[in-house]
């Protein structure tokens, strides 16, 4: 019996484990082991709501409600339950491709037969001085109780009057920050509304070293993004990178490369609370792992999947370098991508057991994305045709449906589905 060993649970990872476990009984018998660190696999598309939800008050069953709306126990997954898949919680500390092990916390060792790396990624930095010391990323559920907790925080002592105002300052103006920044802004026009707090006393701000936000996707989100946020209140601020931050100071300065600053010099912004969207670095634990890396750390993979110099070992998602076997392209750090290459690996393992070809990775020209943006309201664009507004936000909220029917039985998938859309249209 071949023993396949995943590590990661997140979209690629999950994935494939769920993919190997229903195919293994039709096509041969093999034995599933998938390593997490936590218990909890993370939707993160919906981070940025947990990290602004209830934001008027909180309590232990609050903070259950955004956990659930937003990430799903491993252990509530029927293969796992079922003890189809044997679940394993710890961090990976490294792999011996010659032994064929892997090296867990508390000295464990598991071995395999083929290996699955699917690590994911975490915040890139990129050097600058305080940032990571004072910025809280958006990348985990913990992030997001962070963010929340600082951000109720500041809301009760300007609604107590012991504070006049305060500022919120995301940086990185990719779907991430967009997001982020659309929500909030519009979370604190409610509160306008309800005369909850007095016009100006929260400030979002958005910053990119690029021109323009959203510069990955087509001009046609550009400009609707762009102009949400304007009647949202936010201030967009492109064409302008951090060079520094201090507590409550952010040091910025023009990109002359770019353009399009509003700032003809060096500045400092004032900030209560930061955000960093700016970017993501494959998960630096791969670096231990004896695998070929690129120059930005991702491990280096064939049109396979296969990781280069290696037969039974395949990487997906953000901790590797994958390029499309038609246009030779990157393929971009989604999670729909990711869960393409779940399936993609899992088809090419069972077919190197039985002695077949594999299969590369297909290439697409667009790549399909929804971007929220306050409130009910997103942007989407779907065979050159762009959708705005609630139809986009409806779609969106059924592509969410669509994956949790992937991963749970129906009528759970319901369930979890349905408590997130009730519990963030609280914010909206």
């Amino acid at each position: 019996m071949k023993r396949i060993v995943i590590l990661g649970g997140g979209f690629g990872g999950l994935t494939a484990a769920q993919q190997l476990e229903k195919r293994c009984q039709h096509q041969g018998e093999c034995e599933v082991i998938l390593i997490n660190k936590t218990s909890e696999h993370l939707y993160t598309p919906l981070l940025y709501e947990a990290a602004t939800g209830f934001l008027e008050g909180y309590s232990k069953k609050q903070s259950s409600r955004l956990q659930s709306g937003a990430s799903v126990r491993l252990n509530k997954l029927q293969c796992i339950r079922k003890k189809r898949i044997q679940l394993i919680h710890g961090a990976v500390v490294s792999v011996d491709p010659n032994a064929q092990t892997v090296l867990l916390e508390k000295g464990r060792e598991i071995s395999y037969d083929y290996l699955v790396v699917a690590l994911g990624s975490e915040p890139n930095y990129y050097g600058i001085p305080g940032l990571e010391e004072n910025a809280i990323p958006l990348k985990w559920y913990e992030n997001a109780v962070e963010i929340r907790g600082r951000l109720l925080e500041l809301l009760k002592a300007c609604m107590s009057g012991k504070r006049d105002y305060f500022t919120v300052i995301v940086i990185g103006a990719g779907p991430g920050g967009v997001e982020y920044a659309a929500e909030l802004a519009n979370y604190y026009r409610k509160l306008e509304r309800r005369h909850r707090l007095q016009l100006g006393s929260m400030r979002v701000e958005l910053l990119d070293a690029r021109s323009e936000i959203l510069p990955m996707l087509p001009r046609s989100y550009r400009l609707i993004a762009m102009r949400r946020l304007q009647r949202l209140g936010v201030r967009v601020i492109p064409g302008t990178f951090v060079t520094g931050v201090e507590e409550g100071k952010v040091h910025a300065a023009p990109n002359d490369k770019a353009g399009n600053s509003p700032f003809t010099e060096d500045i400092t912004l004032e900030s209560h609370l930061l955000i960093w969207s700016g970017g993501i670095k494959p998960n630096r634990v791969v670096q231990k792992f004896g695998l070929p890396l690129t120059k930005h750390g991702a491990i280096e993979v064939d049109s396979a999947l296969r990781v280069i110099g290696f037969t039974n070992i395949f990487a997906i998602g953000d901790c590797a370098a994958v390029h499309d076997s038609v246009q030779h392209k990157l393929i971009p750090q989604l999670a729909h991508a990711a869960i393409e290459q779940g399936e993609l690996v899992t088809d090419n393992i069972l077919r190197d057991m039985n002695g077949e070809g594999l299969r590369e990775v297909q290439g697409r020209e667009h790549w399909t994305t929804i971007v929220p943006l306050g409130g009910r309201y997103a942007v989407t664009q779907i065979s050159g045709i762009v959708i705005k507004g609630i139809p986009a936000y409806v779609l969106g909220r059924f592509v969410d449906l669509r994956y949790f029917s992937h991963i749970l039985p129906w009528s759970k998938a319901w369930m979890v589905w349905f408590r997130g859309v009730h519990t963030f249209l609280k914010n909206d």
